[in-house]
């Protein structure tokens, strides 16, 4: 798994030739794949990578194939807010864990706090939903709504 911060300063190789840098990633709106990443071309600007169009995700650089497009279709954004099934703030999603292979989010991570950060680290969310207005809804270990 890799996270999806790791990805943002990496290298982007195309046709074996080094084309620029990865900026940020991307999710797709429901939080369940990588939508795809924005790169620095260097004096071509910044440009989208769909991710149908990365081939590999490796630990040293980006390897794709293709074109590159103007900008992101609709992507997901983060930090977004945290509720649990009742409503109540639970904290921040900051960030996700991908799958290099599929691209496929395995959890995204919770922030509670500032201090329950520092003390107990950020927790590992598998089960939510993405609400319309962009808030995620986390449910318990199985999925079930509490």
């Amino acid at each position: 798994m890799k996270h999806l911060g790791a990805i943002g300063g990496m290298p982007v190789v195309c046709g074996g030739t080094r084309v620029g840098r990865v900026l940020s990633a991307q999710l797709t709106p429901d939080l369940r794949r990588l939508g795809g990443l924005h790169v620095d071309l260097g004096m071509k600007g910044r440009r989208f990578l769909p991710a149908d169009r990365v081939r590999v995700l490796g630990d040293v650089a980006v390897v794709a194939e293709g074109g590159f497009e103007k900008g992101p279709l609709s992507c997901a954004r983060l930090p977004a807010r945290a509720l649990s099934p009742a409503g109540a703030r639970l904290g921040c999603i900051t960030g996700a864990w991908l799958d290099e292979a599929t691209g496929e989010v395995q959890a995204l991570e919770l922030s509670a706090g500032y201090w329950e950060d520092l003390f107990s680290g950020r927790i590992p969310v598998r089960f939510y939903r993405v609400r319309r207005g962009g808030e995620i809804v986390v449910f318990g270990e199985g999925g079930e709504e509490e």
